[in-house]
């Protein structure tokens, strides 16, 4: 807090500045939660009013804290979060311009709900709790436009999802001389202008007076960093709700002393933390690794210069408009994922973001080196030639000894490490040591996919990094809260787990002795029980069926194909599951897209 300290004796003499009257009542009479209040009670709110001034990083409130005031945020942005049972601090919200911040304290007498942090440095007018009993006493009516402001707050904040903010800064900064930044940041600014009102500013003046003189203040506002620490850079950073640093693939992974600067200072802001690789179409991505180590915690992206498709979904993700798709487990049903990415591939949705869990791990996984629906298929009919759960073992840790499974996925998948694929990607698992589910975007592909697929019983658990992890089902069998945290502002959800029937014949009353069940699979008669693989599924992901509904609820659009007559163990019909997901996708995803139009 020594840098906060000394930057609040700097300013001393800024604190006890008080704007003109006649603007701050104006200014007041547009905020939300003051639009149409009579001159009188404005006039009297300006009077009590202080002008303070916060640079991002500070604290405001601390949860538990009592509240004595409350701010009018007349610039700058600040976040909202709350640490719940588990410790953790949670993001619930920001406010920016226009809005108020501390007000639920003064009007409960409550200690503070949340902790509030200035991430864009702001100024704002606080009002004490002497000032604002005095202003209730005399202009009641403030009291009842206070109490719609909460309870329209405390609406939109009970929603299960992250609130999306249109108006954003993005900063860009090379990471070294020879980035091509200002062409990068032309195209980038090009695919956010179609999404909503953009400005690209390099510290011209030319650029300046251009955003000027558009007659609408931008929704989101670009800024091109100088190579060097000038005062342009330093503004732009200190501005930057998010930090986007373009370096080279191939250049030097160790980030200089400028990136070092900007890195931490967006640290202690809470802001964005993005790096951009700038990849050889001729390749694919490998070596990221390095770059992540000596950058704990950024979010990285692979975009080809050249390829409009990789900078609309860097600008999709940056302005949090970006399309995650979550595909569940469910065995051989999980091939109606392939369906679902060639509906989608033909409906022009793109897929920015993908979750995936056990089979639907796998089809993930796919995709996201960069196949296409077609070529997914092709590949994963020739993983289910290697029949790759057939080797069979003595059942004491499991029923398939696992090698098999193993060697078919590294023929389908190579030996990409998770953070080398060209999308951002979640391989989900169940974590046995902690009890937990676990969200894989980094470490080897083909390990934490088998991981992803160890049914329990049937194959055997995968060790890594001392941990003993499952089937991810068995936790977390949609993953449509993992793609929210990774960015996504819409979230499509693939269930094909939840509706998994397991039946037996009504004139049976108890299950018939192996011997029994090899004779009908000899004489080829249907099954008078499930089969082993299909009950072990089942099983695990019971207790996870609740979790993955309320998942589904949560998605923008959730798909569950009519996959009745399928069991998780048959996988010799994908071409017809997986059709059957691509003509359930279709009908729906039109639907979709015609709606948000």
């Amino acid at each position: 807090m020594a840098r906060a300290a000394d930057w609040r004796e700097r300013t001393s003499e800024a604190r006890r500045f008080r704007p003109d009257a006649a603007w701050v009542s104006a200014w007041l009479g547009r905020t939300e939660l003051l639009a149409g209040a009579e001159t009188a009670a404005l006039e009297a709110l300006e009077r009590e009013l202080m002008w303070e001034s916060f640079p991002g990083g500070e604290v405001l409130v601390r949860q538990g804290d009592a509240g004595e005031c409350m701010w009018f945020v007349v610039r700058g942005r600040l976040r909202v979060s709350t640490r719940q049972a588990d410790g953790v601090a949670h993001a619930v919200g920001e406010i920016g311009a226009g809005e108020c911040v501390g007000e639920m304290a003064l009007l409960s007498k409550a200690p503070r709900a949340a902790t509030v942090k200035v991430v864009r440095d702001a100024e704002l007018l606080r009002l004490p709790r002497s000032a604002f009993d005095r202003l209730v006493g005399a202009h009641p009516e403030a009291m009842l436009r206070l109490s719609r402001a909460i309870v329209g707050r405390l609406q939109r904040t009970l929603g299960a999802r992250p609130t999306q903010f249109a108006e954003r800064t993005v900063a860009l900064l090379a990471a070294e001389p020879g980035v091509p930044l200002a062409a990068f940041a032309e195209v980038l600014s090009a695919e956010l202008s179609r999404m909503a009102r953009t400005a690209l500013l390099d510290g011209t003046a030319e650029t300046r007076q251009t955003v000027a003189s558009s007659g609408s203040a931008p929704e989101v506002v670009v800024l091109v960093c100088d190579a060097t620490r000038t005062s342009w850079t330093t503004r732009c950073l200190r501005q930057a709700d998010d930090l986007v640093v373009v370096a080279r693939a191939d250049g030097d992974v160790r980030p200089g002393p400028l990136e070092q600067e900007a890195l931490a200072a967006a640290g202690r802001r809470e802001a964005g933390c993005h790096l951009v690789l700038l990849q050889s179409p001729e390749r694919t991505p490998r070596g990221t690794k390095a770059w992540l180590a000596a950058r704990p915690g950024v979010h990285h992206h692979h975009v080809r210069p050249g390829r409009v498709a990789d900078h609309a979904r860097l600008a999709r993700l940056l302005s949090g408009r970006a399309i995650g798709l979550a595909l569940s487990g469910g065995g051989a049903r999980g091939f109606a994922h392939i369906g679902v990415l060639r509906a989608l591939h033909e409906a022009g949705v793109p897929v920015d973001v993908i979750a995936g869990t056990s089979m639907g791990a796998m089809i993930a996984a796919v995709h996201a080196l960069g196949h296409a629906p077609d070529v997914i298929l092709d590949r994963c009919r020739a993983w289910t030639r290697e029949r790759p759960w057939g080797d069979y073992t003595l059942p004491l840790a499991s029923i398939v000894r696992g090698r098999r499974v193993r060697r078919a996925l590294a023929n389908l998948l190579g030996n990409a490490q998770i953070e080398d694929l060209w999308l951002p990607y979640a391989c989900i698992t169940s974590n046995l040591t902690r009890a937990t589910a676990d969200a894989h975007t980094e470490g080897p592909l083909v390990h934490l996919v088998l991981a992803s697929n160890s049914v329990p019983g049937l194959a055997p658990p995968v060790y890594h990094l001392g941990d003993v992890h499952v089937d991810g089902g068995v936790m977390d069998n949609l993953p449509v809260g993992v793609l929210r945290k990774m960015g996504a502002g819409r979230v499509i959800a693939v269930d094909v787990g939840t509706e998994l029937r397991v039946t037996a014949p009504t004139e049976l009353d108890e299950c018939p002795s192996g011997w029994a069940l090899l004779w009908d699979r000899l004489r080829r008669r249907p099954w008078r029980a499930p089969p082993v693989f299909v009950s072990l599924t089942r099983a695990f992901t019971l207790a996870s069926d609740e979790r993955a509904q309320a998942a589904g609820r949560d998605a923008d659009l959730t798909l569950r194909p009519p996959l009745d007559r399928y069991a998780s163990s048959d996988f010799k019909h994908i071409d017809s599951i997986a059709e059957i997901g691509f003509r359930h996708a279709s009908e729906h995803v039109a639907e979709w897209t015609a709606g948000r139009q």
